[in-house]
């Protein structure tokens, strides 16, 4: 599907709700940024989203490019569980990198950190996977 936007159109994929299923709330995955190897078929958020609570209330970020001039600002307004998911090996973001920025924000996020893992988590999209679905299963 096409969503318009103010810098042209955004391409999205839709999951139905299942038949019988009223939803309280709703999971926005966003994937890497397509300049640095980002795409929307990313195996990370696949996975995560083939194991999704239905029930899931909180936001995540995965591999934030810290390094890059990019605004995180709206992370600040952010009032729902928040999860940081980074390779400790992100070429865009080191884990002092990101424990800096997390301390910036006024509501802690909780941290998880995937050993061995770069900006995409190649090789490890397992454990990435294992730890959003631990985080929206509790909140």
């Amino acid at each position: 599907m096409q969503l318009p936007g103010p810098a042209g159109a955004l391409e999205a994929l839709l999951s139905p709700v299942p038949d019988g299923i009223t939803p309280k709330r709703a999971v926005l995955l966003c994937h890497p940024h397509p300049l640095y190897g980002g795409t929307m078929h990313n195996k990370v958020l696949y996975r995560i989203a083939r194991r999704l609570p239905v029930e899931a209330g909180a936001l995540v970020g995965l591999g934030l490019p810290l390094s890059l001039a990019m605004d995180f600002a709206k992370l600040r307004e952010i009032r729902v569980p928040l999860l940081l998911v980074q390779g400790q090996k992100d070429e865009f973001a080191d884990e002092a990198a990101v424990r800096r920025f997390a301390k910036g924000l006024p509501r802690p996020p909780t941290l998880h950190f995937v050993p061995k893992a770069g900006h995409l988590f190649h090789g490890m999209e397992n454990a990435a996977v294992d730890a959003v679905v631990r985080f929206l299963n509790k909140n």
